[in-house]
C-alpha cells in the first residue's frame, strides 16, 4: 500500500498513520499521528504488518464496534470503496468506457 510510505526531501524513509476525526467547526482534521522517521528504514512490507498488528490488538482489547476501533472500521471502509472504484472501473472498460454508478456495482 502506498499511501503509508511518504517521500521524504532527505532520503528518509517516512511512516506515517493518522487519526482523523471532526473539528468543533464540523471539518475533518488529523488528530493524532504516529510517525518512523529512519534512513533506509524497515521495509515497507514490515510496516504494513506492524500497523495491521496495532489494529488487530485495538479490535481485539475494544471490539469491532467500539470508539476506539474507530481506525479500523475507517481502513476497511476504505478498502471496499477501493475495491467498488476498481470493479467499476473495469466494468467500464468491458462496456465501452461507460459511466458505471457506484451504487449498481455488488462486491
Amino acid at each position: 500500500m502506498e499511501d503509508f510510505v511518504l517521500e521524504h526531501p532527505d532520503g528518509l524513509a517516512s511512516y506515517r498513520v493518522y487519526e482523523k476525526g471532526e473539528s468543533p467547526a464540523g471539518k475533518q482534521e488529523i488528530r493524532s499521528g504516529e510517525a518512523i522517521d529512519v534512513a533506509g528504514g524497515p521495509m515497507r512490507d514490515t510496516m504494513m504488518w506492524r500497523t495491521f498488528a496495532q489494529l488487530s490488538t485495538i479490535v481485539d482489547n475494544n471490539g469491532w464496534d467500539q470508539k476506539p476501533s474507530s481506525p479500523c472500521q475507517e481502513l476497511a471502509n476504505v478498502a471496499m470503496t477501493t475495491k467498488l472504484i476498481l470493479l467499476a472501473l473495469l466494468n467500464s472498460v468491458e462496456m465501452g468506457c461507460k459511466d458505471i454508478p457506484l451504487s449498481s456495482i455488488n462486491a
